[in-house]
Order: structure tokens, then C-alpha cells, then sequence
């Protein structure tokens, strides 16, 4: 067994049944295995609904960013598959559209992800990365002069990060000259 992370989803002893890993059981205790699993199934399902609902109090944000880092970026993205992969076929299996389901998952999470940052816009502009005032702004958030402003005196604040991730100065000016160069390309002509 030796699962090294806390029970969840399933415990320890379902993760080895599920991986064959598990002594067989007798046929009534497998049965029993079985429907625990699928009811810890179906209450994770509802579980979901509930963490990218609206009723969450907003006393209580949940940070996406720090769940995320928890894994190392190739469990993460598998676990994010297999989240997406279950959707899909409990949607198929039940009578749902799959693709339908997944699109109105993905479509919901951009608009939390925008309400977000209109709200990071209000608060604290000066936090946003140029990655999320390109958000803004092909939402119609932004107009084009206020993008490039603050595309701008965001560059600086791009290169002092892409430093830390071991990007050369040189490469973080090119990268912070194309930022500008793109917002200052969508202006319209009559604003130049």
C-alpha cells in the first residue's frame, strides 16, 4: 500500500482495491467495497458542485493556486484529467451530453476565473500579471489604452519574476518589449 497522502476521495484500503494491490475479499465483503466506493463517488461529485458553486461563504475562498502546488506538475495534471475523464463519462453514463457537461465546467471556471480578477482589477491593479490583463481585456474588461498602460508598468514586474525562474535579463527584457509591443498593436488606429 504505502499511499503517501491522506485519505480523501478514497481511503487507503480502497486505493490498494482499486490498484489490485488488495488480498481478494469474500464476494459479500467486495460487494460492500464496491458500493463504498461508488457512494464516496457520488459524494465527491456533489463535493465538486459545492467548491466551484456560489454558496461557498466568501469567508471561504479557496486557492486554487496552492491546491495545485501541492502535486508535482505531472500528478497535477493527471489528477486534473482524471477529474475531467470522470466528468465526462458520469455525465455520458447517465444520460448527459459528456461534451456538453465538460464545456459548461470549463465555461463556469473562466467565469469565476473573470469575476476574480475584475474584482483583483478593483482592488489591486497593480498585482495583475500581464497574463491576466490579456484576460481582462479580450473579455472587454479593458480598454486598449488601459491595457497597454498597465501592460507597461507591469513589464518590469514580469522580468523581476521570469529572473527568479532562471530566465537571463536580456530574455526577460525581450519578453517584457513583446508585452508592450502586443498592447500597444491593439490600440486602434484612431487612439495611436
Amino acid at each position: 500500500m504505502g499511499f503517501d497522502r491522506p485519505a480523501s476521495l478514497l481511503t487507503d484500503s480502497q486505493r490498494a482495491y482499486l490498484l489490485g494491490e488488495k488480498d481478494e475479499y469474500r464476494p459479500s465483503t467486495e460487494r460492500k467495497v464496491r458500493r463504498r466506493v461508488q457512494q464516496r463517488l457520488a459524494a465527491s461529485a456533489a463535493d465538486y458542485g459545492l467548491l466551484t458553486g456560489d454558496s461557498i461563504a466568501p469567508a471561504f475562498e479557496i486557492d486554487f493556486e496552492r491546491v495545485g502546488s501541492t502535486l508535482p506538475d505531472s500528478d497535477l495534471r493527471r489528477a486534473l484529467v482524471g477529474q475531467v475523464a470522470f466528468a465526462y463519462k458520469t455525465a455520458a453514463a447517465t444520460g448527459f451530453d459528456g461534451d456538453r457537461v465538460v464545456k459548461e465546467g470549463v465555461e463556469q471556471g473562466k467565469q469565476d476565473e473573470l469575476a476574480a480578477l475584475i474584482e483583483q482589477l478593483d482592488e489591486s491593479p497593480e498585482t495583475l500579471t500581464i497574463k491576466q490583463l490579456g484576460k481582462l481585456s479580450e473579455a472587454g474588461e479593458l480598454d486598449e489604452r488601459s491595457f497597454r498602460d498597465m501592460a507597461e508598468s507591469a513589464a518590469p514586474k514580469a522580468e523581476n519574476h521570469r529572473y527568479a525562474d532562471g530566465i537571463s535579463e536580456e530574455r526577460a527584457e525581450v519578453i517584457a518589449d513583446v508585452f508592450v509591443n502586443f498592447a500597444a498593436s491593439i490600440t486602434p488606429k484612431d487612439e495611436k
